[in-house]
């Protein structure tokens, strides 16, 4: 699962068309190919739930998630009478394009923080092109000279905004039953499958994130 602080981070650094996929991932927990075929008039922002159809649930069965306040505060300004959500997004090159921007600045906030001159930086980017091409292979986009330098990768963590939703969201409000609804999955699989043992604070704490205003 993401922590609150990489999520915050993941929101801070996400194009704008990337933050409604984003925000129903991780503060809704509805699956990624379900995001797809959301429509914007299935989110019912005045009765405060996302209408997940039957035909469009991997479950074949009609669900309903609430619209949390985070949640509505990040879709605020996106929303639209028609149309899918996030229709048009590319869903095989964004996550390594995210994955790069976080890298990046967390390159430069690190190299800002230890007073490392552009030489230097120059220097380890060097070391790094002439390790060979499996181990670059392994490090994350942006990342190819953290182990070098010595500050801590960002890496995308598969399937991660689901399962922190039901991590968080069953830490929050201790009921996995409800938890299962949300989701679409049995409590079962929830505890086999899904479930983190979380704090109740970084429950809060996720839950919290907002947009900046």
């Amino acid at each position: 699962i993401f922590t609150p602080k990489e999520m915050a981070e993941i929101l801070a650094h996400a194009d704008k068309q990337l933050v409604p996929f984003l925000a129903l991932g991780a503060f809704a927990g509805i699956r990624h190919a379900e995001i797809q075929r959301l429509e914007w008039a299935e989110l019912h922002f005045d009765a405060g739930i996302v209408e997940i159809q039957a035909a469009k649930a991997k479950t074949a069965s009609r669900r309903t998630v609430p619209i949390l306040d985070n949640l509505r505060a990040w879709l605020l300004g996106h929303q639209r009478e028609v149309g899918l959500v996030c229709g048009g997004l590319d869903t095989k090159n964004w996550i390594p394009a995210l994955v790069e921007t976080i890298n990046e600045f967390r390159r430069a906030a690190w190299a800002k923080a230890n007073r490392v001159s552009a030489e230097m930086l120059n220097e380890s980017e060097n070391r790094a092109g002439d390790n060979s091409a499996k181990a670059q292979d392994k490090a994350p986009p942006g990342a190819e000279t953290a182990k070098i330098e010595g500050w801590p990768a960002f890496a995308w963590k598969h399937n991660a905004l689901r399962h922190s939703f039901i991590s968080y969201r069953v830490a929050d409000i201790q009921n996995v039953a409800q938890v299962a609804l949300e989701a679409g999955n049995s409590p079962q699989m929830i505890f086999k499958h899904y479930r983190e043992l979380v704090r109740p604070d970084a429950a809060k704490a996720w839950f919290s994130i907002a947009p900046k205003s």
